[in-house]
């Protein structure tokens, strides 16, 4: 997250705690899988939101 320091809204050593908070909380389902490591930052980062959603 560093080089993009200047574009975050939090500092970056915040930013990493509340995801590993979140990363070690998340909730287990046995009729859904879990989130791979990539799509739990791309919710993190870009929120769950789709694109086109207003």
């Amino acid at each position: 997250m560093e080089p993009d320091k200047v574009a975050l809204r939090r500092p970056p050593e915040q930013i990493a705690a509340l995801f590993f908070g979140l990363l070690f909380t998340q909730p287990r389902t046995e009729d859904e899988p879990d989130l791979t490591p990539q799509e739990l930052v791309d919710v993190f980062l870009y929120g769950a939101l789709s694109g086109g959603a207003k």
